[in-house]
């Protein structure tokens, strides 16, 4: 079963996203900070990040940055799914490796679901 780390501040986007990953097949992590985030992401060794922009107290871009930094999760795909937008933004989270961004307005769970499948199982369908 491939496993899924959302690094995530809000409570309910949190349980959204964790409900929507168990009903399609995936181990599901989470964290609120960006710090229990890094950690889980080394000591947990997901197949794919979620990873929000506007963390409380952190810039998910600073933490974008560190994971590719570490030999342990720089190989770990990163999708930063957030509300923020600006092109540049969007620019600077792909050139720091993230596999890309995606605007939670636009897509639903379900459809976020879809996507990590076609990431992370490519050869299915």
């Amino acid at each position: 079963m491939k496993k899924i780390l959302l690094i995530e501040d809000d409570k309910d986007q949190v349980d959204m996203y964790q409900l929507s990953f168990k009903i399609g097949g995936f181990d599901f992590i989470f964290s609120y900070t960006s710090a229990d985030g890094l950690v889980k992401a080394i000591t947990e060794q997901p197949d794919l990040i979620l990873l929000d922009l506007l963390l409380n107290h952190d810039n998910g871009l600073d933490v974008l940055k560190e994971l590719k930094a570490k030999p342990e999760t720089r190989n770990i795909p990163v999708i930063i799914l957030t509300n923020f937008s600006k092109k540049e933004t969007v620019d600077k989270a792909l050139k720091l490796g993230a596999e890309e961004l995606m605007i939670k307005t636009d897509i639903t769970p379900k459809e976020l679901v879809e996507k990590v499948k076609k990431i992370l199982l490519p050869n299915i369908n």
